[in-house]
């Protein structure tokens, strides 16, 4: 007993920890970084770099729009891994292949590279094949937002950013 007694008695905490932890999270925040960030990116729904989406209309996207996600690309990148090289695709959020699944669906348009934008119709052109048709229409949408996540889902692992400089302060 006497043992963990004087384990806790030695273990304190710095004066200087409560200010570190606040200087390293602003100056984190301030040079870009997003705590959302850290997970991994589904390829079915909006990525861990989504912003700023553009509305879609009858799953095109206005030309006056285009614009608008072509900035969006080069500020933000993909929004599902982040490049900012590539071509762009305008992602529709929810996927065309779940359009058929429901009547009117409300499009929104994320900024989407050619890589991650194949990956996305591979899954999903899997996920269609082996789903089972007799499937109610709220199992099949499940089933495929499930498809993209998982081990199919965008590990961003160790991408330097400029924001993981805040923790060296």
């Amino acid at each position: 007993m006497s043992i963990w007694v004087s384990f806790v008695s030695s273990c304190s905490i710095s004066p200087l920890f409560f200010p570190s932890c606040v200087l390293g999270l602003g100056a984190f925040k301030l040079l870009g970084g997003g705590f959302w960030r850290i997970a991994p990116s589904s390829y079915v729904g909006p990525g861990s770099y989504a912003r700023n989406p553009m509305p879609g209309y009858q799953s095109r996207i206005k030309r006056v729009d285009k614009a608008q996600l072509v900035e969006n690309y080069k500020r933000n990148g993909c929004h599902t891994c982040g490049s900012k090289v590539g071509d762009l695709v305008g992602d529709h959020n929810p996927p065309i292949s779940m359009e058929r699944l429901t009547s009117n669906p409300v499009y929104e348009f994320y900024p989407h590279c050619d890589s991650c934008s194949h990956r996305q119709g591979g899954i999903l052109s899997a996920a269609l094949r082996r789903m089972d048709k007799e499937l109610p229409l709220w199992r099949k949408i499940w089933f495929l937002r499930a498809a993209g996540g998982g081990e199919n889902a965008y590990d961003h692992g160790f991408q330097p950013r400029l924001y993981h400089l805040a923790g060296s302060i």
